[in-house]
């Protein structure tokens, strides 16, 4: 992206960030995430109706198990890689074409109905042709019943809700909990939790949280910030908000605590390219949405950072999958960054 929208929020980054990027989500409490390691619950047997809570805590009744789902691109990349098929797929990051970008994941476009187009982010007749049993998508403010991701504010909210019901998943969690959640929600829609393939990923993804906690062990205290930047403003992700942030500071990476303007909601720290110098960090991860590399470190201000004279510069994928083998692929990298930074800043 280059080119932002004035309410810079967590869609504006997401989505416009095709047009510089992010998210500035404002979000609250959610309902209490599964752990990794809980047993997600399983479909209920045939004639035994279906239910599920969401994060809003809104438990979605039906009288049988969803056949057919159509889910937004952002859900539906954990959700692909945890065996669930949707029929059709829709958001801000789908497109006529099937390229979804980062955020698409393992999704193959040619098995499922792109029923979005960016800004149009679903046909509402589409979806009702489609007769769909179920609506999957993302909240980033779970104590807003308004908040859908890719349906509310400008979106189509009030005519998809009188089509299917709709089950949200938070995208303020930590992505740990985010992939239990999402594990959760594919038990319940019919997936093998047990079977060989999505075992395997389970190995691997924790195989890569080993070999990142042992990489930054290697290197006390070294710190990363994580930012989407404009032509005219660089956006500061807050670990206490930032799904994946918020995940690799759990797993021991240092990651400066930021400084929320309530106006901007809460995802994300605007930061003038005057006060950027305030984050003296190892590591700058710079969002895929926002200008690429060479465009940032063409701003003075940033380029007199320690971590962008040492070439510690590094390229972010804010749209993190909530699945093993997203999580796995996004570990895998940033683990190559800290074993191949130093640490220039601190005592």
């Amino acid at each position: 992206m280059t080119c932002l929208r004035a309410a810079f929020t967590r869609r504006s980054v997401l989505a416009a960030s095709v047009a510089v990027t992010g998210a500035a989500m404002t979000v609250p409490a959610l309902a209490q995430p599964a752990t990794p390691d809980a047993s997600p619950a399983a479909t209920p047997a045939a004639g035994e109706g279906w239910s599920f809570t969401d994060d809003k805590g809104i438990t979605v009744t039906l009288p049988a198990a969803p056949q057919r789902v159509v889910i937004d691109v952002n859900a539906a990349a954990p959700l692909w890689d945890f065996g669930i098929r949707p029929v059709a797929v829709f958001g801000w990051l789908a497109n006529p074409e099937g390229d979804f970008g980062a955020a698409g994941g393992n999704i193959d476009p040619a098995q499922v109905e792109i029923i979005g187009n960016g800004e149009n982010t679903i046909d509402v007749e589409a979806l009702v042709a489609l007769k769909p049993d179920l609506i999957v998508t993302l909240t980033f403010v779970p104590d807003d019943p308004a908040d859908y991701w890719s349906l509310s504010a400008d979106g189509p909210l009030e005519q998809v809700q009188q089509i299917a019901p709709i089950v949200a998943i938070s995208g303020i969690q930590s992505a740990r909990d985010g992939i239990a959640r999402f594990a959760e929600l594919a038990a319940a829609l019919g997936a093998d939790l047990a079977s060989p393939e999505i075992s395997a990923a389970e190995a691997a993804w924790r195989d890569a949280e080993t070999a990142f906690t042992d990489a930054v062990a290697a290197k006390p205290g070294i710190s990363a910030i994580f930012v989407a930047a404009g032509t005219d403003m660089l956006y500061v992700a807050n670990p206490e908000r930032a799904g994946d942030v918020m995940y690799f500071r759990d797993l021991g990476l240092t990651v400066p605590s930021v400084s929320i303007d309530p106006a901007n909601g809460d995802y994300w720290e605007y930061v003038s390219l005057e006060t950027i110098g305030k984050y003296q960090t190892d590591l700058f991860m710079n969002s895929y949405r926002g200008l690429p590399i060479d465009e940032v470190v063409a701003i003075p201000t940033v380029a007199a950072l320690p971590s962008v004279q040492a070439g510690q510069i590094y390229t972010w994928n804010q749209d993190f999958i909530a699945s093993y083998q997203g999580m796995t692929t996004i570990l895998a990298e940033l683990t190559a960054n800290v074993e191949a930074a130093e640490i220039i800043t601190g005592d």
